[in-house]
């Protein structure tokens, strides 16, 4: 029989067999692009009717957290259908499954979290070690939660984050999925998908998850919280955020602010690559960290012309954006790992994979031992281009 025969006959047969693999209409389904996970807390319930006077916190059905979920309105999406482009649905549970079974009872629909694009984590549940490690068991068993999706926590409510309306934007997660491509232009903004974040508390139990906040109108993504043993066990700032994204060599492009000469010389970092390697000295152990930039002169003076095509100035400049990033990643090293003893660089995976004898020697008392080690930072910064200049 020919080919082409064979190829219409199978076509043919799969046809009929195309559809809607699970049967459920797409009317019937709620698609959740943000969703806040706040922890419950009884006495604020009890001050809105929900919780009796001097009723036990286990005497509670629901007393453990509160989920909140936005999805699109699918009708106005497709031109048929009318009302707010969103709509938002909070409800609480002791687990997340509860949670989302009752919240389909009263929708009346399923929800599904193929296109979920934002988890935000309120901080009061982001401190609570057992219920931060259910919810990150409950994401990772799921198998429709992909893991590129954008794990944050916020200062306060996850749910009051979720109310602030956006006007560019009705889906707050692709809101966020847009500030977030800002990361290529600013270190500010961490570089932690939820994929990074699981796998790091996999292997050091520590990593960092971006910082997220909201005014009534205004969403700011920048800093990031510390994770210690699976919880968060405080903030990194701006600048401190860059300093880890230069260790995890996670720089895409950045900007540097110098004084040189009493002028402030700004440099745009265009090129970076970190080499990360464990070293033995007398007994003492060392993170060394080699970061190699490459840059442009973004901005001078204006008619000054000279000195930004001497190579003796440019090296000078280059010399001071060096000498700035040596200290921003020795400072933020020495407080993660004194302030907050997390290794957010994962120096025991280092060990692990390319010091084996001493990993052996250290493991079980590395808890103890990070805190001890030391830190050499290499800075080495060329500038590359000097603009435009007529």
């Amino acid at each position: 029989m020919p080919r082409w025969r064979i190829v219409s006959i199978l076509l043919l047969i799969c046809m009929p067999l195309t559809g809607c693999w699970d049967k459920i209409e797409i009317e019937q389904r709620a698609f959740v692009t943000s969703m806040g996970i706040d922890k419950f807390d009884p006495k604020e319930a009890e001050k809105k009717g929900g919780v009796k006077e001097g009723q036990a916190p286990e005497d509670i059905p629901r007393n453990r957290y509160i989920v909140t979920y936005r999805y699109p309105n699918t009708g106005l999406i497709a031109g048929k259908g009318e009302g707010k482009p969103g709509y938002q649905l909070s409800s609480v549970g002791r687990t997340l499954t509860d949670v989302n079974s009752e919240v389909s009872t009263k929708l009346g629909a399923n929800l599904f979290f193929g296109h979920l694009k934002l988890v935000v984590i309120g901080e009061d549940l982001a401190e609570d070690e057992e219920l931060m490690r259910e919810v990150l068991d409950y994401i990772e068993r799921n198998a429709m939660i992909g893991r590129k999706i954008n794990y944050m926590i916020t200062p306060g409510k996850a749910k009051e984050f979720l109310e602030v309306e956006v006007p560019q934007e009705p889906a707050i997660g692709l809101h966020v999925r847009d500030i977030l491509e800002q990361s290529m232009i600013t270190s500010q903004i961490a570089d932690a998908d939820l994929g990074y974040i699981l796998r790091a508390l996999h292997e050091s139990k520590a990593a960092i998850a971006p910082k997220i906040s909201a005014s009534k109108e205004e969403l700011k993504v920048a800093g990031a919280a510390v994770l210690k043993d699976y919880k968060k066990v405080g903030w990194l700032g701006d600048m401190e955020t860059g300093a880890v994204m230069f260790m995890l060599g996670k720089i895409k492009t950045t900007e540097i602010t110098v004084t040189v000469d009493k002028l402030f010389i700004p440099v745009t970092i265009y090129n970076s690559r970190t080499d990360v390697r464990v070293e033995e000295r007398d007994g003492q152990i060392y993170a060394v960290f080699d970061i190699e930039n490459e840059g442009e002169l973004s901005q001078h003076l204006f008619e000054v012309r000279g000195s930004t095509y001497e190579d003796a100035y440019l090296q000078k400049v280059a010399k001071a954006v060096s000498e700035k990033i040596k200290r921003q990643v020795e400072n933020t090293f020495i407080k993660t790992q004194k302030e907050y003893g997390a290794d957010v660089v994962q120096i025991n995976e280092q060990l692990r994979k390319h010091k084996p004898d001493l990993w052996e020697k250290v493991r079980d008392d590395w808890e103890k031992i990070f805190p001890q080690i030391k830190v050499d930072v290499n800075v080495e910064t060329k500038i590359r281009r000097i603009g435009v200049v007529r």
